[in-house]
């Protein structure tokens, strides 16, 4: 089976096809109909790479509106702290600061913009903040909804 040397694993590599996938154009590979003979077809690629690939050849659409940036709210002894960062590494920066995706916002009430939008454990969030796709852990959103 090959596989990128940044992915040991099938399932690390379809889990990284599968956020880029969802943070472009609102879709998983299940959501795709792909199966895993489908998707050891795509392996010899970067998952983000493919995943644009993939888009490009059945004409998926990117999602409207999607931030260039995403926030993190955090209140670390007892202070206000915002982080920022591109919004095409919310899954990595997230994930190393000890808060592991839990899936992707499908929300029909939400706005456009949050379609699609990761969502991890220990944080509210996304949410929209202008400019921004924005999270804040608990203490914060409390401190900031008074």
């Amino acid at each position: 089976m090959p596989t990128t040397q940044e992915h040991a694993t099938l399932a690390d590599w379809t889990a990284a096809f599968d956020a880029a996938l969802m943070s472009g154009y609102g879709i998983d590979h299940a959501d795709a109909g792909l199966d895993q003979d489908d998707l050891l077809r795509w392996t010899d690629l970067l998952p983000e790479i493919a995943a644009d690939k993939f888009a490009d050849k059945y004409g998926l659409r990117l999602l409207p509106n999607r931030a260039a940036l995403y926030r993190l709210i955090q209140t670390i002894d007892g202070q206000m702290i915002q982080t920022e960062g591109p919004f095409g590494n919310v899954v990595a920066a997230l994930e190393a600061r000890g808060f592991p995706l839990h899936g992707y916002n499908r929300n029909p009430r939400h706005r456009a913009e949050l379609q699609g939008a990761p969502i991890f454990v220990g944080l509210c969030g996304p949410c929209w903040d202008g400019n921004a796709i924005r999270y804040e852990d608990s203490e914060s959103n409390q401190r900031l909804s008074l």
